[in-house]
């Protein structure tokens, strides 16, 4: 729930800064499907720790729309399937992954365009240079931790 709450604000603050409101079928959240894998805990002092890295994934369906993203997968495989599993359709495509940051897929008259970026922001900018027509809009995006 705290990662959808996170969702939300982002997105708001980003329509704010650009001065208009989201579309309101920009982005339909979907429950994600459970990870195959069980937490893990380290207790300070016994192992020695790297900081995690996690991936994510962003498919895509653009005949009907269909869109379907996933975060804090241990490889892009996983989160390249989960992300399809979340689409729905057999047709939908990965579009993008991204390792520990955000991606971000834009759709357009020229079609679709992803990026990635270290905030949701940066993925959005960086979208954008390459999508500048007025019609381009955001169809999904995800961050991990």
């Amino acid at each position: 729930m705290h990662a959808l709450r996170y969702r939300l604000a982002v997105a708001a603050l980003a329509a704010a800064a650009l001065g208009t409101a989201p579309p309101a079928d920009a982005q339909v959240m979907r429950p994600l499907p459970p990870r195959p894998y069980p937490p893990v805990i380290w207790v300070p002092g016994t192992v020695e720790t790297t900081p995690a890295e996690y991936w994510g994934a962003i498919a895509y369906e653009r005949a009907t729309g269909a869109q379907g993203y996933a975060y804090d997968y241990p490889t892009e495989r996983d989160a390249s399937i989960a992300a399809l599993e979340s689409c729905g359709e057999p047709s939908c495509l990965t579009m993008v992954t991204f390792k520990s940051g955000c991606g971000i897929l834009l759709d357009g008259p020229q079609g679709p365009v992803t990026a990635r970026g270290a905030t949701a922001q940066e993925a959005e900018v960086r979208a954008r240079q390459q999508c500048t027509d007025p019609q381009c809009h955001v169809v999904a995006w995800a961050c991990t931790r």
